[in-house]
């Protein structure tokens, strides 16, 4: 061989050395509600996705990828690799959406490797001192105010700013902000969108566009709301092109779940025309539409144009991107569920053994005709240790898709569905995607292994630590706070209705909830009644010690200065005494404050 030849080959290796030691840039970018059906490339004849469509074409599209089938599960699966209930995420309110603080971030694993971290749009994870996304790992974070798209609002870093602009424009002004400041080192941006979750609203030139089509306006204004975040992404795509990024950067885009069903905004009529696939279900159930996903991945010069059907969920974000950013893992890092996918990206042979487990609270399965979080039931309760060791897995609305084979348990009807039984269904997914054909009879030992495996799986993770656990509350020398609707106990009669606590019409109720003080030291204490109705006495007590007084009316109270001193205790507000009796509902526990006015004891 010539110097000349030996010198190419050198100059070859080196070069693929360098591209695969060379930390990619990587975007996460996800929508919200984007149903299956929502995208121009997955069929749709109405909606215009150009970005999206061309960003899928250009690289591997995933057709079997599941998520969670509502927005604060898949986010926590999403972040740290493990199934949602491991991480004390259970639901979407009512406290049940605070990531366990003894989790690991994929944003703190990522800034491990290297990597300078962004995040915004919604952050539905924790949303008190401690949760926020700028102490998880974020150098630079934008929480969103939910659900408003026009005139966007919310924190930056923990300050508060306002916009006069669409809540997509913002979140990619930040992100094209955030790249422009941090290009010259690998750069993780998390784009959260908050399209298209209710309520429907959108430019009135985009309506008018679908209008046109022949839709109606609230379907018009729906995917007007998509197509408005698509030219925001190709806007983001376009400045990674201007800044040579593109090439060393991989980009991912996917759904928290599926469609919401928009009980009051959208009709039959409208569904029919959205679900064009006609997969079965809707955002909060377990059936293919609730919660398959669109998942693309944009690597240009490193994946090729593919569709891969092996199966992967919402757990194997984490470790693949963790893999390729360097594959450095905290050493807090509690057991993942999911597995790294990179061998994916070069192996198209290779079938998986992945299972994909579900869950998803009962209570959803009526919540959407119409949806209306003020209703009084339990979903949002809380519960103790020994509480949900005794749940009994025969009530509970899970699945398992293992290889073709999905079981789905307690599904109840929806459109299209008319089984006898709907206690265990048994489908093969890839020859019968809209769920028709029940084969429990035709393959009775499938049916019983998955069966076996899936009421195991769900007994086992009530074991874990974390599952099913309400969140721990700082107090601090800032104006800490503990929210109403996050407790850990309540008494009985006292319903958690998601965004506060209510149905105080008896004497010596009481709610009680964790807290760390990290600062001791006097302070004062408020409580806050978003409804009050007759006079009562309320008292709060921590540890030994207590405060208490009059309330007669809505809004803050200050009940009196209590000492505080530092560790982990326990706060209980408690109905001291009622007056007279009230209507369950007219007295809304909002928020406790504990305001530290000194130090001295």
């Amino acid at each position: 061989m010539s110097i000349k030849r030996v010198l190419l080959f050198f100059l070859l290796i080196q070069s693929l050395f360098v591209i695969a030691t060379v930390k990619p840039n990587i975007i996460l970018i996800q929508a919200d509600d984007l149903g299956w059906d929502d995208l121009g490339i997955h069929g749709n004849p109405y909606i215009e996705t150009p970005a999206l469509d061309g960003f899928a074409q250009g690289g591997i599209q995933f057709t079997n990828y599941y998520v969670n089938s509502v927005c604060a599960p898949t986010r926590a699966s999403l972040l740290t690799g493990r199934h949602f209930l491991r991480t004390g995420v259970s639901h979407v309110h009512g406290g049940k959406d605070f990531i366990n603080l003894k989790e690991t971030l994929l944003s703190e694993t990522l800034k491990e490797n290297g990597y300078k971290t962004g995040f915004w749009g919604k952050w539905h994870s924790g949303h008190s001192t401690g949760y926020f996304p700028w102490e998880r790992g974020f150098d630079e974070a934008y929480m969103a105010a939910l659900y408003k798209h026009k005139n966007s609002f919310g924190s930056l870093n923990d300050k508060d700013v306002k916009h006069q602009k669409w809540a997509s424009e913002v979140i990619t002004d930040y992100a094209i902000n955030f790249i422009q400041q941090n290009k010259e080192q690998p750069f993780f941006a998390y784009l959260s969108y908050l399209t298209p979750h209710g309520p429907l609203v959108a430019p009135d030139g985009l309506i008018e566009k679908y209008k046109s089509k022949g839709l109606s306006k609230n379907l018009s204004t729906l995917y007007a709301m998509i197509e408005q975040m698509d030219s925001c992404i190709n806007r983001l795509l376009i400045e990674l092109d201007k800044n040579d990024l593109t090439e060393n950067t991989i980009i991912l885009f996917m759904s928290d779940n599926g469609p919401a069903f928009i009980g009051g905004s959208l009709n039959d009529e409208d569904r029919q025309i959205r679900y064009h696939s006609e997969m079965k279900g809707h955002k909060g159930n377990l059936w293919e539409n609730g919660v398959r996903s669109p998942l693309f991945i944009f690597w240009p010069k490193q994946l090729s144009s593919s569709i891969d059907n092996r199966l992967i969920d919402v757990t194997d974000i984490y470790p693949t991107l963790v893999d390729l950013a360097g594959g450095k893992k905290l050493s807090k890092q509690l057991p993942l569920d999911g597995k790294s996918f990179v061998d994916y990206f070069s192996d198209t042979e290779t079938v998986n053994q992945k299972q994909v487990f579900n869950y998803v609270h009962v209570d959803w399965a009526n919540h959407f005709v119409p949806y209306d979080i003020n209703r009084f039931t339990d979903e949002y309760n809380p519960y103790d240790r020994d509480e949900k060791l005794n749940i009994q897995v025969d009530s509970q609305m899970i699945s398992i898709r293992q290889g073709d084979f999905k079981l789905l348990k307690n599904g109840f009807p929806v459109r299209n569905t008319n089984f006898e039984d709907y206690n265990y269904l048994l489908f093969n997914i890839e020859e019968d995607r809209t769920e028709l054909n029940d084969l429990k009879k035709e393959y009775p030992q499938k049916y019983e292994e998955m069966k076996a495996e899936l009421d195991s799986w769900y007994l086992n993770i009530l074991l874990d630590d974390h599952s099913l656990t309400s969140p721990v509350f700082f107090i601090n020398s800032a104006n800490s706070t503990i929210l109403g609707k996050a407790s850990q106990r309540i008494s009985d009669k006292l319903v958690n209705a998601g965004f506060f606590l209510t149905g105080w019409n008896n004497a010596n109720q009481k709610a009680e909830y964790n807290i760390e003080v990290t600062e001791e030291g006097w302070y004062n204490t408020i409580l806050e009644f978003s409804e009050f109705e007759n006079e009562s006495e309320f008292k709060v007590k921590i540890g030994e010690k207590s405060v208490n007084s009059v309330v007669k009316e809505k809004g803050k109270t200050t009940l009196g200065k209590i000492y505080i001193d530092k560790g982990q205790q326990r706060l209980v507000v408690q109905n001291a005494k009622v007056s007279n009796k009230t209507k369950l509902g007219s007295t809304r526990l909002m928020t406790v404050y504990l305001e530290k006015i000194s130090n001295e004891k």
